[in-house]
């Protein structure tokens, strides 16, 4: 009965039919054939036919996919059979929801978007979101180490809070985490059951919320469907690295779908030979597809992670004592790289969870309700052992949280608008604490709070003069109710202070593109965004020697920025080529620093800090991305981009220099594909001249990264059924020896293995 009061209207008994054909006509069977924003997933039939039961919304895509072709995306609205002819000598098209509400053909997005998908992916074998997003123009990829190491991606120049991370369009962040973002979830993100990876760059909150001051990530899972097929894997080599995955995905009839896989990663050696890293994650999604073009989905991504932590790198005592130092390791080096810790390590779990229940009521009706869930814990224990700065005895230091989320929102569509609104309610949770041991006895704190969020969003995407003019507006507002925290610890100064809540937050964002002729399109893009302070900038703690030291401020305000873009896309040779040139701008106006060089005084702070958070002003990031691709021949496909940033601190953040640190001020990025009937063979090169990194205040001039990866894998067995796979790859061919901000890389490393996959 319930089902009948939620889904009560007429049913919609139209449908989507169409063949799928070749370059020179002929049929195409067990090609891919997906519809969005519906979610579901066909093979075409022997004679290259596909069918979907219920009428799709106003503006839905397809998208085709069949080995040895492009992927082709084509709009559709269910008024007559489509006719889907594939090439082999184009680029693949692709489909991106992050810069919009609803799916739309990238080519159509008024923003700087970028997309990888799963057949990428699988090209280069990439087993982490990390190494994905390495050759995307304007990210930063910045990894302290080798596999499980400290990851942060930072776009357009910004730090690493002013990426906003997704799973399946929401928020992915750790309300522990120093920034309440993503970063302490990067290592750990695997691309077990990815179907895309989308990339938005430039202000987001509008729609996306806290954080997305520098750009988006997106990570998509697949939706299964279709028939059944999987594969199972396993590599090894070196750095001690064992590796196995396995992953299965499918359909049962028209109304249920299914993918998912778990995988496990043990790297026993690591850089330096003791830099151990275990990681044991799942990743699964199902569909049910009710009567009245209803579907209710969920989505769980989990992982269970280790990994041995070093120490931190410091400057020698052949440094200068003072102004920029110039980074150099050695007997004669200015820097001690990141020295070996035996007793220190983090154990990390961390569950995110999304159930949604989406209907087309009518052609151009629809609404989605869904519920989120983002449970994150670490624990990170260090003994005396290890150099520099120990504990006398072991310490833990725990770090919990969680974020509740439920969503709602209607979208109504014409051949000519889009309209979307919505709201969203959100609860997050701190809980962050520690124990010391001592001779005299265990000490111990704890400070846990929460804080409640409503917001409410809509978007506006307009289409004009025959689509050449598209333009879309969004807004949002949200307000934030932060509770009283509950604190144990020698720590009376947080619970005798007022709690503010952060101020309300009002973001806007205006896009617009226009097709100058069909191979030539101009953009602009131009918003503001915000991030709030988090949990721990207003209550975070720290603990040593059985000793308490409060970090946070629970006035902070929260930081604030605007910035726009402007581009050309420009097509050449029947889609064969294409290049794009952005010019980004992007002004900081406030942020949250950390401070230890006096500015936050022990006599005149109200808690009694010695350092810690404090509101300060920001700064400025700006530059030029361009990027092309090319598909010259077939099953060639070619990438690169070259991104030049400029930075500028209005406070320094090291002496010497006020550049934003850790940014790469000229990046190349190039990744070559090559795929034969039997075998595919990939090449990925990230360059980089000098940059700026810190090391206990001081601004240090490091080589920037010279990296080639290489990857091939050969067919095995030419059977419809099974094909096995060897595989191998290599990465840092140059075996170039680098440190990113004094952590040590890896050198020229290797591993083989074996895939072997069914359908």
């Amino acid at each position: 009965m319930k089902w009948t009061l939620l889904l009560l209207l007429p049913a919609l008994r139209a449908e989507i039919t169409g063949v799928v054909r070749d370059p020179s006509g002929a049929v195409v069977a067990g090609a891919r054939v997906k519809l969005e924003p519906a979610g579901a997933e066909v093979n075409t039939g022997p004679n290259g036919d596909f069918r979907f039961p219920s009428k799709p919304a106003v503006r839905s895509l397809l998208s085709v996919e069949a080995d040895g072709f492009q992927r082709m995306v084509r709009e559709v609205d269910g008024s007559q059979p489509v006719d889907i002819k594939l090439s082999v000598r184009s680029l693949p098209q692709q489909i991106t929801v992050t810069s919009n509400t609803t799916a739309r053909e990238l080519d159509d997005v008024t923003r700087a978007a970028y997309v990888v998908d799963r057949s990428e992916i699988d090209a280069r074998t990439d087993y982490s979101i990390g190494d994905v997003l390495r050759e995307a123009p304007g990210v930063r990829v910045f990894q302290l180490g080798g596999p499980g190491a400290l990851t942060t991606l930072r776009i357009r120049g910004l730090r690493a809070q002013d990426t906003s991370v997704l799973i399946d369009g929401m928020r992915l962040r750790d309300p522990s985490a120093p920034q309440s973002d993503a970063s302490s979830a990067i290592a750990d993100l695997t691309t077990l059951n990815v179907d895309r990876i989308e990339v938005l760059r430039g202000t987001g909150s509008a729609l996306h919320g806290s954080n997305a001051m520098g750009g988006v990530v997106n990570i998509v899972s697949a939706n299964g469907g279709g028939a059944f097929r999987g594969d199972v894997s396993a590599e090894g080599g070196g750095l001690g690295l064992l590796r196995g995955q396995t992953r299965l995905s499918g359909g049962l009839g028209e109304r249920f779908a299914y993918s998912g896989g778990l995988a496990h990663v043990n790297v026993r050696d690591g850089v330096d030979g003791d830099d151990p890293y275990r990681n044991h994650s799942g990743q699964f999604s199902v569909q049910y597809r009710l009567p009245r073009a209803a579907v209710l989905s969920a989505r769980v991504t989990a992982n269970n992670a280790f990994s041995g932590l070093n120490g931190s790198p410091s400057l020698s005592r052949l440094a200068p004592p003072s102004g920029a130092v110039r980074g150099s390791v050695g007997p004669a080096g200015t820097v001690i790289p990141n020295p070996n810790d035996p007793d220190s390590h983090r154990r990390a779990w961390m569950t995110s969870a999304l159930f949604a229940l989406d209907q087309q009521w009518t052609p151009k009706l629809a609404y989605r309700v869904a519920y989120h869930l983002v449970d994150t814990r670490r624990a990170v224990p260090n003994g005396p052992g290890g150099t520099g700065f120990q504990p006398r005895f072991w310490e833990t230091s725990y770090f919990n949280g969680r974020i509740d989320t439920a969503q709602g929102r209607v979208s109504y569509s014409t051949s000519r608008q889009i309209v979307t609104a919505g709201g969203e309610w959100e609860r997050e949770a701190f809980d962050n604490g520690g124990t010391s041991r001592a001779a005299t006895g265990d000490t111990s704190y704890r400070a846990r709070t929460t804080q409640r969020s409503a917001s409410i969003f809509a978007e506006d995407q307009i289409r004009l003069l025959g689509s050449k003019l598209q333009i879309t507006l969004s807004g949002r507002f949200q307000n934030f109710d932060l509770r009283r925290p509950v604190l144990t610890g020698s720590i009376p100064g947080y619970l005798s202070t007022p709690v503010p809540s952060p101020p309300n937050a009002w973001t806007g964002d205006a896009s617009a593109s226009y097709r100058v002729a069909a191979n030539t399109k101009l953009r602009g893009h131009a918003g503001n965004s915000y991030r709030a302070p988090s949990l721990y900038e207003r209550y975070g703690t720290g603990f040593f020697g059985g000793a308490f030291t409060p970090y946070g401020d629970p006035r902070l305000s929260s930081e604030r920025s605007i910035g726009g873009d402007f581009g050309i896309d420009q097509y050449f040779g029947s889609r064969r080529a294409r290049l794009s040139a952005t010019y980004f701008y992007t002004e900081l106006r406030s942020v949250i620093g950390f401070d230890f060089s006096g500015i936050v005084n022990r006599v005149s702070d109200p808690f009694g800090r010695s350092s810690g958070y404090f509101s300060t002003n920001g700064g400025l990031a700006r530059g030029v991305e361009i990027e092309g691709e090319s598909a010259l021949w077939t099953g060639m496909l070619l990438r690169a981009s070259y991104t030049h940033t400029r930075t500028l601190e209005r406070r320094a953040i090291a002496a010497g220099t006020r550049v934003t640190p850790r940014i790469l001020p000229n990046m190349t990025t190039i990744t070559a594909t090559q795929t034969l009937r039997r075998a595919s063979f990939t090449a990925t090169f990230l360059g980089a001249g000098e940059y700026t990194g810190v090391i206990f205040g001081r601004a240090i001039i490091w080589e920037g990264p010279r990296r080639l990866d290489t990857s091939a894998s050969v067919r095995i067995a030419n059977s419809e059924k099974l094909r096995p796979e060897l595989f191998v790859r290599v990465e840092n061919v140059l075996n170039q020896r680098y440190y990113e901000d004094g952590f040590r890389t890896p050198n020229r490393w290797a591993t083989a293995g074996l895939r072997i996959g069914w359908r």
